[in-house]
């Protein structure tokens, strides 16, 4: 099995939030990440991840 790999624009849109958002929630450990790559220090998600805490925001259990 392989893990996708989004940025934060990805995972703002599966959260339904700004992607200024997600860099803060991801700053402040809100947000599960795998750290950070590049030049920019851009923050890296799991999609699994992501897709699982926007199903708990909802109020859905998998």
């Amino acid at each position: 099995m392989t893990t996708e790999l989004i940025g934060a624009s990805e995972a703002a849109r599966i959260l339904g939030v700004a992607r200024q958002t997600v860099a803060r929630q991801a700053n402040d450990g809100l947000l599960p990440t795998l750290g950070r790559i590049g030049p920019r220090e851009a923050f890296v998600f799991q999609r699994s991840s992501i897709e699982a805490l926007a199903a708990e925001r909802a109020g859905v259990k998998r």
